[in-house]
């Protein structure tokens, strides 16, 4: 503010200042400080662009990437999302659970991985990549779980409804040598349908089928 007799120089610092902060609190756009290298007193919540590994830097706990010069995204707790959650170029889950409680999750060139749970109100879809659960489940309450030309790898797939894939890829540790005593079904015709090709241990076999 100017006060009487205020010397020209330091009334056009000030009014400069002023313009600075107007312009400051009416912005649309924030543009992280650009710094060479991660400040050692930075407060919790603060943000800042670091040019020489060109990574946009926050301190939460510890000092976190929250995007690279790629846009990949990184989270790494418990993340939710009332809506939605569409990233370009893949998102990881280190630790903890994606959530979105009406959208969809999307990754429309790279992968939607979790160490514990994936859940979405309608749909998960990977465009190009894949879907993984390190340790837990996919969950899709309203919708699917696709991945048009990757890969849907879980410890546990649940699916309420059909379950539509290219060919099922079973681990060795899933089939057997030896059955048990004879049940009271009728026995298998001498000529199937049709056989079923699926991968078991990364080897293609035939398992047939028949007429209802």
């Amino acid at each position: 503010m100017a006060y009487i007799n205020q010397p020209p120089d330091l009334r056009a610092i000030q009014a400069d200042m002023d313009t600075r902060v107007r312009k400051l609190e009416t912005a649309v756009r924030f543009t992280a400080p650009n710094v060479i290298s991660d400040p050692t007193n930075a407060r919790t919540g603060d943000i800042w662009y670091n040019t020489t590994t060109n990574s946009l830097r926050t301190l939460l706990t510890a000092v976190q990437t929250i995007s690279t010069s790629a846009f990949a995204t990184t989270f790494t707790a418990l993340q939710t999302f009332s809506q939605g959650i569409s990233v370009a170029n893949g998102a990881t889950i280190t630790s903890g659970n994606l959530t979105v409680d009406t959208g969809n999750i999307s990754a429309t060139a790279g992968s939607v991985s979790a160490g514990t749970t994936l859940t979405a109100g309608t749909g998960i879809t990977a465009t190009t990549g894949n879907i993984t659960a390190t340790t837990g489940d996919f969950v899709a309450t309203a919708g699917n779980v696709t991945a048009n030309s990757g890969t849907v790898s879980a410890l546990n797939l649940t699916s309420t409804g059909t379950t539509t894939v290219g060919i099922f890829n079973f681990s060795t540790t899933s089939t057997a040598t030896t059955v048990g005593a004879a049940g009271g079904a009728s026995a298998l015709p001498a000529t199937p349908l049709g056989y079923v090709i699926v991968k078991i241990g990364g080897t293609d076999t035939k398992i047939p089928y028949y007429n209802t």
